[in-house]
C-alpha cells in the first residue's frame, strides 16, 4: 500500500502540465549553461582527444624504451630538461630527430612525446613533494599538541599523517575539463535543481487545503499517517532523481563541448585539490560530490514538504519556502565566521571539505565538517517533520471532536 501511495504522490507532483514545462525549460537552461560557449563547439573535446594521444603513447612505452628515450633527451639537453619545458623548445629540430619505438602512431612526433614526459614527471614530483610537506608539518604540529596536552590536535595530526602517508598512484595523463566541471559547472546545475525542488515540493501538502480535500484524506483508511509518510518519501525520491537527471545531462553537455580527460587520475592533480587527504580518483571525487548533492536536495525537499504541511495554504507555503531557500543558500556565498552557520547546503561546495583535512572538534575527536553539516541537515529535517506531524495530530483531534 505504501508503494502505491508514494507513486500516487509522485504523479501528483510531476504529472501536471505546468511542472513538466518548468522541468523542460530548466533542463534546457542547465544544458546550455553546462555546454558553455557556442563560438567553437566541440573544440575543447578535440583538443583533449589530441592531447591524450601523446600521453597514451608514452604510457605504452616499456621501461627499457622509456629509459632509452630519457637518456637520449638528457644527452642532447642535460638533466635539467626533465623538469624544464622551455629548455625543450629551444632546439625542437634536435628533439624531432630522435627515434620512437615501433607501434607509436606516425602522426605523433618525438617533441610531443618528450613534452608529455616532462609534464607528467613534473606533476608527479609536485604531488610527492606536497604529500611529504603536509606530513612533515603534521608531525611538527602533533609534537607541539602533545606537549600542550591538546588531545584534539594530537588526534587530528595523527589522522593527517595516516591519510597523507597512503601512496598515490603515479600520474600518467593530465586532468582536463574535470576541474572546471567539478568546481564551477556542477554548482550552477545544483542551484537550478534546488529551484526545481522548491517548485515541485512546496505544494505537496498545502494544495490539499486549497482544494478542500484534506478532510477527505484524513478520514480515509490511510489518511492518518501512511499518506503523510508517503508524501515525505515522494518528496525525497523526486529530489534525488531530479538531481541525478540534471547532473547527468550537465556532465554530458559539458563533455560534448569541453571534453574530459584524466578521470582515473588522483584528484590531487586538480590544483584546488592538490592537498586532498584521501586516496581518491577524479571520478571517485565526482561520485562523492554527487552523493553530497543528492543529500542536500533530499534534505531540502523534506524541509519544503514539512513547511508545506505546516502552512495554511499554498501561498504561505511557497512564500516561506523561497525565504528558507535563500537563507540556506546565503552562507555558501558569504562564508560565515562560524562553520556551524554554513547549514545543510554547505555540502554543495564539496571542495571546501575535501581540499584538506577539514574537521570539527566533537568531544575532543576530529570529525569531518561534511559529516557534521549533513547531520545538522538530517536533524533539522527530522525536527520539522516531527513538528508538522504533531500539528497534524492536533488538527485530526479537533476534527474528531
Amino acid at each position: 500500500m505504501l508503494i502505491r501511495l508514494i507513486c500516487f504522490e509522485i504523479r501528483k507532483m510531476i504529472g501536471n502540465r505546468f511542472f513538466l514545462i518548468v522541468f523542460a525549460v530548466l533542463l534546457v537552461v542547465s544544458g546550455i549553461l553546462s555546454f558553455g560557449s557556442f563560438e567553437a563547439p566541440g573544440q575543447g573535446r578535440i583538443v583533449a582527444g589530441f592531447m591524450l594521444r601523446s600521453y597514451e603513447a608514452l604510457e605504452s612505452f616499456t621501461e627499457e624504451e622509456r629509459q632509452v628515450f630519457t637518456d637520449e633527451l638528457v644527452e642532447i639537453f642535460g638533466e635539467r630538461v626533465l623538469h624544464d619545458r622551455v629548455l625543450l623548445m629551444t632546439d625542437m629540430a634536435s628533439v624531432d630527430g630522435m627515434s620512437l619505438p615501433s607501434g607509436i602512431p606516425t602522426e605523433l612526433t618525438p617533441m610531443e612525446i618528450a613534452d608529455a614526459m616532462i609534464v607528467i614527471n613534473t606533476e608527479n614530483e609536485t604531488q610527492t613533494d606536497n604529500l611529504k610537506r603536509i606530513q612533515d608539518a603534521a608531525k611538527a604540529f602533533g609534537r607541539k599538541a602533545l606537549q600542550e596536552g591538546d588531545d584534539y590536535e594530537v588526534r587530528r595530526n595523527l589522522n593527517i599523517i595516516r591519510n597523507y602517508r597512503r601512496p598515490r598512484k603515479a600520474r600518467t595523463v593530465p586532468i582536463w575539463g574535470w576541474d572546471q566541471f567539478l568546481l564551477e559547472t556542477s554548482f550552477t546545475t545544483m542551484i537550478i535543481v534546488l529551484l526545481l525542488t522548491y517548485m515541485m515540493v512546496s505544494g505537496i501538502f498545502s494544495q490539499e487545503r486549497d482544494q478542500k480535500t484534506k478532510i477527505l484524506l484524513k478520514t480515509g483508511r490511510n489518511g492518518h499517517g501512511l499518506t503523510e509518510l508517503a508524501k515525505y518519501i515522494a518528496a525525497a525520491v523526486c529530489a534525488a532523481v531530479v538531481t541525478l537527471v540534471f547532473m547527468g545531462i550537465s556532465l554530458g553537455m559539458f563533455y560534448l563541448n569541453h571534453g574530459l580527460c584524466g578521470g582515473r587520475e588522483s584528484v590531487m592533480g586538480i590544483e584546488e585539490l592538490a592537498a586532498c587527504p584521501f586516496k581518491v580518483t577524479v571520478i571517485g571525487y565526482f561520485l562523492i560530490t554527487l552523493l553530497f548533492d543528492v543529500a542536500a536536495a533530499v534534505t531540502l525537499g523534506i524541509l519544503f514538504a514539512a513547511v508545506s504541511a505546516l502552512s495554511k495554504n499554498s501561498i504561505i507555503s511557497f512564500g516561506i519556502n523561497i525565504a528558507l531557500l535563500g537563507i540556506l543558500i546565503l552562507p555558501i556565498f558569504v562564508s560565515p565566521s562560524k562553520e556551524l552557520f554554513m547549514g545543510p547546503l554547505g555540502i554543495l561546495r564539496s571542495e571546501k571539505y575535501l581540499r584538506s583535512y577539514y574537521t570539527a572538534n566533537v568531544m575532543k575527536f576530529p570529525v569531518l565538517w561534511c559529516y557534521v553539516h549533513m547531520m545538522i541537515g538530517a536533524l533539522a529535517a527530522a525536527g520539522m517533520v516531527v513538528l508538522a506531524h504533531l500539528e497534524e495530530e492536533k488538527w485530526s483531534f479537533r476534527l474528531k471532536n
